[in-house]
């Protein structure tokens, strides 16, 4: 039962913080820091973005200890596309289109198969 409340915080964390990193970076106020060169602006939520995120990777660190890394890396990458991809197009209006469900579905079959028997 602890191994997937760490698992579900560590998607929680992750998608959380990589959307406010994405919000954060179209704010125009709060702007705590900016790097004119690579158009970075460091606001608030981008901040808080990216905590969330520093906590994701301690999260992914200590399932790292209790998982080997051939079943974890696809895992979490492959659930973590399918979060973004939903919060993608639920926030930020992005399309969704046909070949973009169907890179989804090669991701999700990839991860099932590099799971099977397991």
């Amino acid at each position: 039962m602890g191994n997937i409340i760490i698992f579900i915080s560590f998607f929680l964390f992750t998608t959380a913080g990589m959307v406010l990193i994405k919000l954060g970076s179209r704010a125009s106020e709060n702007i705590l820091f900016t790097l004119p060169i690579l158009d970075f602006k460091l606001s608030v939520l981008s901040l808080i973005g990216f905590i969330l995120y520093g906590i994701s990777f301690l999260l992914y660190a200590t399932l790292l200890t209790r998982y080997d890394l051939s079943f974890l890396n696809p895992t979490t990458v492959g659930i973590t596309s399918v979060l973004i991809f939903i919060s993608a197009a639920v926030i930020f209006g992005e399309v969704i289109t046909g070949v973009k469900v169907l890179a989804l579905l090669l991701i999700i079959s990839g991860v099932v198969l590099i799971n099977v028997g397991k």
